[in-house]
């Protein structure tokens, strides 16, 4: 698939979608590729980061060989 077609295809997608969560996903992804201007975390999105930092202080996190464990166990049960 060309570019031409590709962006068809899109436009095609998203005329017919009723999903508007999606749709507003899409509108912030193009927006954060296309405005110049920083992306501003609403506070549930803060929440989440601050207590992130505050597992990763703690070292409650995992390795890359224990993550791929994990997700090997996951896909595998």
């Amino acid at each position: 698939m060309n570019i031409a077609e590709l962006k068809q295809d899109l436009i095609h997608r998203i005329n017919h979608t009723q999903d508007d969560e999606l749709l507003m996903a899409l509108s912030d992804f193009i927006k954060s590729f296309t405005d110049n201007e920083p992306y501003v975390m609403n506070e549930e999105q803060l929440q989440a980061v601050k207590e992130a930092r505050t597992q990763y202080d703690k070292g409650e996190f995992l390795n890359d060989e224990e993550a791929d464990k994990d997700i090997e166990k996951w896909v595998n049960d």
